[in-house]
């Protein structure tokens, strides 16, 4: 049950405290009923979502600690979440190729942290390495690819029955 749901069925519950004598007994256990009927029905939608269950608390701490506080932690995954998949692999496509080239940049003596082009070193090892760095970025990840790499990915993770645990 979401906080607004449950803000909700406190309002109830209130106003049926404060008007006790035009309440009945039988009203006030059906409201109980519904109650642990809805946190019941809660724990059941997280078992059968438990994958995502475990990845929003990871989202969630993570940004509780980027963010400092609850609300604004419960706001950035709720952007987050308001994008379409798409979105996201297109943002993890830029960063598999960000990565990879840093990686070789660095395995030809590049520092990228400092990187200053007008430095004779960086100009003289960007120029003998010229074709090879042509090739390297035409093998970069295309979206196809990254999006195949993600779904097979995805696909893995939920097959792995110690995921559900």
């Amino acid at each position: 049950m979401s906080w607004t749901q449950e803000n909700a069925l406190k309002r109830i519950f209130n106003v049926f405290k404060r008007s006790k004598d035009k309440v009945y007994k039988e009203d006030i256990d059906a409201l109980k009923i519904l109650n642990d009927e809805l946190n019941g029905s809660r724990q059941i939608l997280i078992q059968d979502n438990l994958l995502f269950a475990k990845l929003l608390c990871y989202c969630l701490n993570q940004n509780l600690h980027d963010k400092g506080n609850i609300k604004s932690a419960i706001k950035c995954v709720g952007d987050i979440l308001k994008e379409p998949l798409d979105y996201h692999i297109q943002m993890f496509q830029m960063n598999l190729n960000n990565q990879d080239l840093n990686q070789y940049f660095e395995k030809i003596g590049i520092n990228t942290d400092m990187f200053d082009f007008s430095k004779n070193d960086n100009h003289k090892i960007l120029s003998d390495n010229e074709k090879e760095i042509a090739i390297k970025l035409k093998e970069f990840w295309n979206y196809e690819k990254v999006e195949k790499s993600f779904y097979n990915t995805a696909n893995q993770f939920l097959k792995e029955t110690e995921n559900y645990i």
